[in-house]
């Protein structure tokens, strides 16, 4: 990470889970990201469909499905067309700025799209800008398709 390395105890109320510093709470929206990928939309807590949203860099308004879990909401926003995950927005408290993580250059890995480029981002600050070289599931490192040759960060 750009500020060194950051654990993150989810124990704690997801509230007060803001590590890594100045991202605005980055491992909790993943965290998050994971829950409703593990158990579903049905056991991650209250989900409710909140209607198209503006989202940068969407050519179409994305679908928003809201999530609340431990006391915070979470946005998920996704491609009408694709289905793809374009962005996370995870909000810990009213008068925090959100962290935002925007997901681009989806390409597909092992039957799946995934996105190669994450953009995080604080209130009107970039906390990173994450190129995906390769990913790992169960301990498999699975690569991208051809052309990833301009991504630098794993």
């Amino acid at each position: 990470m750009p500020v060194g390395r950051s654990e993150a105890e989810f124990t704690l109320s997801l509230a007060e889970t803001l590590s890594p510093p100045r991202s605005g709470g980055l491992l909790a929206a993943l965290h998050l990201w994971q829950r409703l990928l593990l158990v579903g939309p049905r056991q991650f807590g209250e989900v409710y469909y909140f209607g198209t949203l503006p989202w940068p860099n969407d050519k179409q308004l994305p679908d928003c499905l809201v999530g609340i879990q431990g006391g915070v909401e979470t946005r998920f926003y996704f491609d009408p067309l694709e289905g793809d995950l374009v962005g996370i927005e995870m909000q810990a408290a009213e008068d925090l700025d959100p962290c935002e993580i925007y997901f681009s250059d989806f390409r597909p890995v092992d039957g799946r799209r995934l996105p190669h480029r994450w953009v995080i981002r604080h209130g009107d600050d970039q906390f990173a800008d994450l190129r995906i070289t390769k990913y790992n599931f169960a301990g498999t490192s699975i690569h991208p398709a051809a052309g990833s040759e301009r991504n630098t960060k794993d």
